[in-house]
């Protein structure tokens, strides 16, 4: 197999052959009428005429066109021309005269623009709730599983018109991840981010997020993970607010509850940030990140963000056009000003001397000041030239992009998967009795800690549990940076490379019975965990 083979259309996996083949073929038909609609046309007005065509031709023109963006320019000009007799039909234009006049007359947008708007409506309608029905039962977890069970566990699909491998054999994705890595280390990104998030590691690349990678992870070792644990013991008011909730019999909205929680941690963590988002919603700091996430939701978004990337690779400047019209989410010069400005300030404040305070703001301050050199460095070693990026400190942005990315990575996320997890255990009493029990006799009137709570086994099979079931990424990605071989695929170069998460996460072939939430499925793993521990 060769690298132009595995995009090919004989090639296994998904293909736009079969829709790309119905859809022209069915260009005969709409000629037929066409030319059914000329023989009447002496005898018609223009608006009759135009009533006709549009329910005759051009509706089929439109008809899933959106599957299309990527196919062959010849299929766009033969689409093109069916379009161009209509519009002539309707006009009585002559053939000899230009049909740009003409489409611009009748507002007319050319074939591959009508695609283009077609993503874009997609994206639109789907921000606001408006997506189609069949389209919001799917979502991006039914469009993963559907793939999979139709064309297998490696699927060929487009982004925009990006060739791309949807995958969820571990195999393959632990070769490509792990043994592999070198050849695939970057992230796809195709938004160009102008924030401090340009700076964030999960946007540099190379050497840079060698650099990042080096420097960041001793940041969570489990000694200075221990030195947290009064910033975390402050913001336990979310436990007054339940008990007081409950004690009025009131209804509660978890996830706000949480939302707030991981709010209030990741505010003190990144940006050093005292807030207390569960009695003071009103808190700027709160307001700010929540404008930040006040972008809407719905069933279908995870389904859109597909689309999203390839409106982004249709229209590069796309998101700078949202930012002049501040509604950019991720370029909103505002918002991001405001967090910049958060930092900053707490920087000076660390300056004068509040050094003390062991927080992640204060540890990425801190980071690469010592000498030693760690073990994560002498396995992510620099392609270029080492000395650029050794032991040099964070910039401020690199700080900045990475408390933001913090603010991103951990408040919906978090919040999501505590609020699942009290949805598990609400639904199986059983399993929450036998938490709650074990919890206690651990426990007991301690508070949790970092240590104690690694002793509630029941607890890490819940959670464990919980994000097999609703994983925060449906996907993750990589782009292929050199040709690749992996079980029998050879993938070329510059080919993104998109890992389901979800799609493994209830694979029966890995998890039996993977629709149904059961915890103990983790209990096997956690007994061969503590017979490595006690060797």
């Amino acid at each position: 197999m060769t690298s132009e083979d595995i995009f090919c259309e004989e090639e296994r996996g998904y293909s736009f052959e079969g829709e790309e083949r119905e859809y022209c073929e069915g260009g005969g038909e709409r000629i037929f009428s066409i030319r059914n609609i000329g023989r009447i046309r002496p005898f018609i007005t223009e608006d009759a005429c135009k009533t006709l065509v549009s329910s005759l031709v051009t509706s089929r023109l439109d008809y899933g066109n959106a599957l299309f963006y990527c196919v062959n320019s010849d299929i766009v000009s033969k689409l093109q021309r069916v379009q161009n007799s209509a519009a002539r039909l309707i006009t009585r234009t002559k053939e000899n005269e230009h049909i740009t006049p003409v489409l611009v007359k009748l507002h007319w947008l050319p074939v591959h623009y009508r695609v283009q708007y077609k993503l874009i409506m997609y994206t639109f309608k789907a921000l606001h709730g408006l997506e189609p029905v069949y389209l919001e039962e799917l979502g991006l977890y039914g469009l993963d599983m559907k793939l999979m069970k139709t064309y297998g566990k490696v699927v060929k699909t487009y982004l925009g018109d990006f060739p791309s491998l949807l995958i969820a054999d571990p195999d393959i994705i632990k070769t490509i991840l792990v043994k592999d890595f070198s050849k695939a280390p970057n992230r796809f990104v195709s938004i160009k981010f102008k924030s401090e998030l340009k700076h964030g590691l999960t946007v540099v690349e190379d050497d840079h997020w060698r650099f990042m990678r080096n420097t960041l992870p001793p940041t969570f070792s489990s000694g200075k993970m221990r030195k947290m644990n009064p910033l975390l013991r402050k913001k336990y008011e979310m436990l007054k607010v339940l008990k007081k909730e409950t004690d009025e019999v009131n209804t509660i909205e978890f996830k706000e509850v949480f939302g707030r929680y991981t709010m209030d941690v990741t505010a003190s963590f990144g940006f050093g940030m005292d807030t207390d988002s569960q009695t003071n919603p009103d808190n700027t700091f709160v307001k700010y990140a929540k404008e930040l996430f006040s972008f809407r939701f719905t069933s279908l978004m995870l389904f859109i963000i597909f689309y999203l990337n390839c409106i982004c690779l249709i229209f590069p400047n796309l998101d700078e056009i949202l930012n002049y019209f501040n509604i950019s989410p991720l370029n909103n010069r505002k918002l991001m000003d405001f967090f910049k400005s958060a930092v900053h300030q707490a920087i000076e404040m660390r300056d004068k001397g509040d050094k003390n305070r062991k927080d992640l703001l204060q540890l990425m301050l801190n980071a690469h000041k010592d000498t030693n050199k760690n073990e994560v460095e002498d396995e992510q070693s620099y392609e270029g030239d080492p000395e650029k990026w050794n032991k040099r400190g964070l910039t401020e942005y690199e700080v900045t992009g990475n408390a933001i990315l913090s603010l991103f990575a951990g408040f919906d996320t978090t919040a999501n998967t505590m609020t699942f997890m009290s949805h598990c255990l609400a639904i199986n009493p059983e399993m929450q009795e036998k938490l709650i029990n074990e919890i206690d006799s651990i426990l007991g009137n301690e508070l949790p800690t970092y240590d104690n709570i690694l002793k509630v086994d029941y607890l890490d099979w819940v959670f464990s549990e919980t994000l097999r079931f609703y994983p925060p990424a449906v996907r993750l990605n990589r782009k292929s940076k050199t040709e690749m071989d992996i079980a029998g695929y050879k993938i070329p170069k510059d080919i993104f490379l998109s890992f389901s998460i979800y799609a493994v996460h209830r694979d029966p072939d890995y998890w039996p019975d993977p629709d149904t939430y059961n915890p103990e499925r983790y209990s096997l793993l956690a007994a061969a965990r503590h017979e490595i521990d006690e060797t």
